[in-house]
């Protein structure tokens, strides 16, 4: 074990025994983006970690669950709960407009009483839909999601849906921006 910047590394992990020590240097050095480097940040007297710029196609989860905007709430339950995912975005014409979570379907149709099987996507979904690139800096959308109050960025490629971003794929890469969503407003 090493003792580098307040992290314990296992060169057993990171390194073939065959190496020598100039190799390990010259393979973490080449493949620099493979391993996030943590580093350590004196601010406020408060000591936070913070890594490399990633991008949000670095953290991203690339399958999204979409359906039609005509769909009923009942099927949109049924296929989140197949999937085990809290989200799905609502498209018309093959392109996203919107999205549903599992809280709106809480709050806009059981806390309302209506009838899942005659309420549509349209109805109930989050539109106009707040989206990021692949290339945007996770530091951004870690802005957005906190500006906005929401939860979840669908990552737009053009106008190709290429996948989701969540506070629980930022929080996980990147804890410093846990202050941006649970900081007094």
């Amino acid at each position: 074990m090493v003792w580098v910047r307040g992290f314990v590394y296992h060169l057993k992990e990171l390194v073939p025994d065959c190496m020598t020590e100039v190799d390990a240097n010259a393979m973490r050095n080449a493949n620099r983006k493979l391993y996030l480097d943590y580093r350590i940040k004196e601010k406020r007297g408060a000591r936070i970690m913070a890594m490399e710029m990633l991008e949000v196609g670095d953290i991203m989860t690339p399958k999204v669950i979409t359906e039609d905007e005509d769909t009923p709430v009942t099927q949109i339950s049924r296929d989140m709960e197949l999937s085990g995912v809290g989200s799905v975005v609502i498209t018309r014409d093959g392109k996203p407009v919107g999205i549903i979570t599992d809280r709106d379907i809480a709050l806009k149709v059981t806390m309302k009483n209506r009838i899942p099987g005659e309420v549509r996507a349209k109805e109930i979904m989050s539109s106009p839909l707040i989206t990021v690139e692949p290339d945007t800096p996770v530091e951004k959308a870690c802005e957005i999601l906190a500006e906005k109050g929401i939860r979840r960025l669908p990552v737009l490629d053009g106008e190709e849906l290429v996948g989701i971003v969540s506070v629980r794929n930022i929080l996980t890469r990147n804890p410093a921006c846990v202050t941006k969503f649970y900081s007094p407003r």
